[in-house]
């Protein structure tokens, strides 16, 4: 019969190596919450940039990420959903201009215009693309553009005979598009630009000049103007939150 020292060893022996694991596991884990401080501190350091009326709306996230630790990571389901939500935001826009070939600078403004004007985002990121490829076809001599580009009288040219930025030729053809008094052929030739988004698109070339500067204004005071900076920030928080929460559910599972 095993005495009472040599079942205590046997304990201790059988146990011994689950706890290591467990602690082994924890290690890994602050290793990756120190990660996410870190990638925070970063967009910490971003946001100093961001308006006091912008802070309002990121500023529970950067309280809530600024504390992250263990102690927070196995509490705060509500509060991941919440940061998660802002950073996929924030990634996703980086990741809209990414595709567009346009800055996070650019599109935030953009949106921001367009939502004062009430087109949706989707909508807003569709006609874009649209008006960019189409671009791109009329810069070959062909597509659906070209014709009306003409017909406004647009250069895709710089007087050097280079391409010119596709912001500035956008940003002219909703200037040519405010002075065609017929709304009809206005209607017209804004879907020969935005295809079917070109009827919501119309909502901003019935803006003026100076009613976008001021859209645009209001938008770099409030931080609503976003810095490729914040998003790639963004994504990076992103990816390491994604790493510690995948870690923390195979470790539950383990």
């Amino acid at each position: 019969m095993a005495s009472t020292y040599e079942l205590i060893v046997e304990v201790v022996d059988k146990t011994s190596k689950p706890i290591n694991d467990v602690n082994k596991a924890l290690s890994n884990t602050n290793k990756r919450a120190m990660k996410v401080n870190a990638t925070v501190k970063k967009m910490n350091s971003t946001f100093k940039t961001i308006g006091s009326a912008g802070l309002k709306g990121l500023g529970s996230l950067t309280r809530g990420l600024r504390n992250v630790g263990i102690a927070a990571i196995a509490a705060a389901g509500g509060f991941a959903f919440m940061a998660k939500s802002t950073l996929n935001q924030l990634d996703l826009l980086g990741k809209v201009a990414s595709k567009l070939g346009t800055t996070t600078e650019f599109l935030s403004t953009f949106q921001v215009i367009a939502d004062r004007a009430g087109i949706g985002m989707e909508t807003t990121n569709m006609a874009l693309q649209r008006f960019f490829r189409r671009l791109g076809e009329a810069q070959m001599g062909t597509g659906e553009l070209l014709k009306p580009l003409k017909m406004l009288n647009i250069a895709i040219k710089d007087g050097s005979g280079n391409f010119r930025k596709q912001e500035d030729v956008l940003a002219d053809f909703f200037q040519a598009l405010r002075g065609v008094e017929d709304s009809t052929i206005r209607t017209a030739l804004a879907m020969k630009g935005f295809d079917s988004e070109g009827v919501a698109m119309v909502n901003i070339a019935n803006m003026t000049a100076k009613e976008i500067a001021q859209i645009t204004k209001h938008a770099k005071e409030a931080g609503l103007v976003i810095s490729q900076d914040l998003t790639k920030s963004a994504e990076g928080a992103n990816d390491a939150l994604k790493e510690l929460f995948q870690f923390g559910s195979g470790f539950r599972k383990q």
